[in-house]
């Protein structure tokens, strides 16, 4: 009795798993067509939210000052000989500002010297 019944649900399972499907329109000859209806949906997409994230590195910002040097006195011409200038001097990659975006986005960067009380005489640009 297992068996007959075990026979009849394999033979239902294997006429249960077969689907015919039909065109609703077929195409009988070479180079025919058909022509069907397409409906589509655009959905847009919601904006990235915008994320800044800047790095910013400069050199030690060391500057010497150097006045200038009055020479030596030549009695002989009665002035100085080998006079040095006066000079700002620097080591390497002392005086350099470096601005990285990581952003999704533009930024503006913008350099200002303000001086301190009393070296207002001293300047700055960029």
């Amino acid at each position: 009795m297992k068996r007959a019944i075990s026979l009849i649900l394999a033979v239902v399972l294997v006429f249960a798993m077969s689907v015919t499907a039909f065109a609703a329109e077929t195409v009988t000859q070479a180079g025919g067509t058909a022509t069907a209806n397409v409906t589509a949906t655009y959905e847009e997409a919601s904006p990235a939210a915008t994320v800044y994230s800047v790095e910013i590195s400069w050199g030690s910002m060391e500057f010497t000052y150097t006045e200038a040097a009055d020479g030596t006195w030549s009695s002989d011409s009665h002035e100085y000989t080998d006079k040095g200038e006066a000079e700002w001097s620097y080591t390497s990659g002392a005086n350099v500002v470096t601005v990285t975006n990581h952003s999704n986005a533009a930024v503006t960067a913008t350099l200002a010297y303000a001086a301190k009380t009393g070296y207002e005489a001293v300047t700055g640009t960029f």
